[in-house]
């Protein structure tokens, strides 16, 4: 069962990186490898999103996405609806400490069928750094346009 978190912190807001990880229609110009993500139901604080990614094949998916924000922590969890995985959960988590803002990201993926280790890696273990450091550079490109 790969399972695989990263940790890091920022200087951007948990504002700003909320309204990273839920603008999802614009995930596939954020976040390499998605092709494609159509909101199928609108939140908040509940979305379903449906989503072609491109890692060696392409995996296709539906996920159900909670927002939820509690003593200053913003969370999105996700749990999968149907697709290409037997399970795929996560969350992002933004938790603001004075002038920084820890980003905590989780996944869990159990596939459907038997895929190369290689590939599974890169799904879980070698992608996440990527993905956050992603974020991180769209809230660097959305800091740098905004009025002020």
């Amino acid at each position: 069962m790969p399972t695989a978190q990263h940790q890091v912190s920022t200087p951007h807001s948990s504002q700003l990186l909320q309204s990273i990880v839920l603008d999802f229609a614009n995930y596939p110009s954020i976040f390499s490898g998605i092709e494609s993500a159509n909101i199928v139901k609108a939140g908040p604080p509940i979305w379903e999103v449906s989503f072609r990614l491109f890692m060696i094949r392409r995996l296709s998916y539906t996920l159900s996405l909670e927002a939820n924000e509690n003593n200053g922590i913003f969370e999105l969890r996700w749990s999968l609806i149907d697709g290409f995985f037997h399970s795929n959960n996560g969350y992002w988590r933004f938790d603001s400490t004075g002038s920084e803002t820890e980003i905590r990201y989780f996944i869990n993926v159990i596939t459907d069928t038997v895929l190369p280790s290689s590939m599974i890696q890169t799904l879980t273990t070698r992608r996440l750094p990527s993905v956050v450091q992603q974020l991180i550079i769209e809230a660097d490109r959305r800091s740098d346009h905004a009025p002020g």
